[in-house]
């Protein structure tokens, strides 16, 4: 369902670019939007985007996470200690995503923040007095869903990575990214804003991916693990 939405939006996002060539003359000025690792051009009424070294952190992305998923099969929620070797520390709260929301955050991954955000967050976990807070896992006490473990992960690694979408701005307007389905508030965004949404977009949607076809894979090995040890059962009796 998330994935048919992205779509959507990635329509509505295109649709908004042809406005905004008419907007800007019809092209015939140039419109940057860029990061180290990609660029996107709009001029003369083409959309250029280079994004070798991109594709290329991408997958490394995806290999690493998915070696560490590996070496910690037996036990998944060993993966956040990876992560502490980085300093982002976490912590299990009751009530975790009550107390987020209203703060406009959801249990998992949390970026660093600053100002009342950040002094609620360490309220809620180290208990310290700071108007800064460092990037966290916040879940629910208890055992951690799978999914919920594996997306959050990889969005951190990715972050780590240093992959775009993750500016602060830009994670702000992909909280709300719903909104921009209105067309008054679709005509609100420049040019540079589309380009950030969509990495936003992509970057979820690279994570959702990876985490639906991980446990995917989880599930069957261990249904073809169970197969095989129920046949010995069978030929031990």
């Amino acid at each position: 369902m998330k994935k048919i939405l992205a779509d959507l939006i990635k329509n509505i996002f295109g649709f908004q670019e042809k406005l905004l060539e008419k907007k800007y003359n019809g092209g015939r000025i140039s419109l940057n939007a860029e990061h180290s690792m990609v660029k996107n051009r709009i001029s003369n009424g083409v959309n250029l985007t280079i994004s070798g070294e991109l594709d290329k952190n991408r997958q490394k992305v995806k290999n690493d996470v998915e070696e560490i998923l590996k070496n910690n099969i037996n036990n998944l929620e060993n993966i956040l200690d990876y992560s502490v070797e980085f300093g982002v520390k976490t912590y299990k709260i009751k009530n975790a995503d009550k107390l987020l929301k209203f703060i406009d955050e959801k249990e998992g991954f949390i970026f660093p923040e600053k100002n009342f955000k950040a002094l609620y967050i360490h309220l809620l976990t180290d208990r310290k007095i700071s108007f800064k807070s460092a990037p966290l896992f916040i879940f629910e006490s208890g055992k951690i869903s799978p999914y919920k473990l594996v997306y959050n992960f990889y969005i951190w690694y990715s972050y780590k990575t240093n992959l775009p979408g993750y500016e602060e701005k830009t994670r702000e307007k992909y909280k709300h990214i719903f909104e921009y389905e209105k067309d008054e508030k679709l005509n609100e965004l420049g040019y540079k804003d589309i380009i950030e949404l969509q990495r936003a977009i992509e970057r979820d949607k690279d994570a959702m991916e990876f985490t639906l076809q991980f446990i995917k894979t989880l599930e069957g090995s261990k249904n073809a693990f169970n197969i095989i040890k129920n046949n010995d059962d069978g030929a031990n009796v």
